[in-house]
């Protein structure tokens, strides 16, 4: 599954671009994340904006 975790398509772009996707932009895509970690911090009423950046270097 593949989406897209930036406010504006600008952002997206850049991020594609930059030198962060170079590094991952080889398979498997993304980063690695907990799914429990994501499930309680979602029940934990934590914002959408932050919820889409767990897994990501300095996301905590």
């Amino acid at each position: 599954m593949s989406v897209d975790n930036f406010p504006t398509k600008e952002e997206c772009s850049a991020f594609v671009r930059g030198e962060e996707m170079a590094e991952i932009g080889r398979p498997p895509f993304g980063y690695d994340f907990d799914p429990d970690e994501l499930a309680s911090r979602y029940h934990q009423g934590v914002p959408a904006e932050e919820l889409a950046r767990v897994g990501m270097p300095d996301s905590r």
